[in-house]
């Protein structure tokens, strides 16, 4: 499992409130990713843990040379609420490949169909935890680039904690609750994804 906070060093992200950047709002949503997983006996890898400026063919690079079975990129932003679930999507007809090559740009096409079904999980788990989630299609990169199931949850406000509404996306009631939602969907969705790769 590998967890990809978004931005970080010299790339700062949105700025999500007085003094609040999207870079810091990821890693700490990472980190209780990672934590959450770690409870459930799954190994997750953050691919940056600390205030570092990755590019995006990096994090591709490195997501795809990982052994880990799923990515997952961490973004958050002030726009709307609850959390918003990417997948890759690709204008035109992909074609398929009988190579063991597959090219930069839409590696992620051979892995859509699993990414589809974490996507799917991923809904049904915001959904039991009354967290309002829209499933999403996006050109986004690294998606593209990955090759593995992948998805980017893009964090927003909180709706429907009244404790967690007034600190918004520092809220740690509204971390871990986001962090166990995520948790529970990649634990329920891991066999069948980890089956058909």
């Amino acid at each position: 499992m590998i967890i990809d906070p978004a931005h970080g060093g010299d790339d700062p992200g949105a700025t999500l409130g007085d003094g609040l950047f999207e870079k810091d709002v990821t890693l700490a949503f990472a980190r209780r990713i990672r934590a959450d997983l770690d409870q459930r006996g799954i190994t997750a890898v953050l691919l940056r843990d600390g205030d570092a400026t990755l590019t995006l063919d990096q994090r591709a690079i490195v997501a795809n040379a990982s052994r880990g079975a799923i990515y997952i990129g961490v973004h958050a932003t002030s726009f709307g609420s609850g959390v918003h679930i990417y997948s890759a999507r690709f204008n035109g007809q992909l074609k398929g490949t009988n190579s063991t090559f597959l090219p930069w740009n839409t590696a992620q096409a051979t892995y859509l169909d699993l990414s589809h079904s974490l996507e799917a999980s991923l809904v049904t788990e915001f959904e039991a935890r009354q967290i309002h989630s829209v499933p999403l299609e996006s050109g986004l990169r690294p998606l593209r680039n990955v090759a593995k199931p992948a998805i980017a949850i893009e964090i927003a406000e909180p709706d429907t904690l009244p404790e967690a509404v007034k600190e918004g996306l520092s809220s740690v009631a509204y971390q871990q609750n986001v962090a166990a939602a995520i948790g529970s969907a990649i634990a329920n969705a891991r066999t069948a994804i980890e089956g058909r790769r």
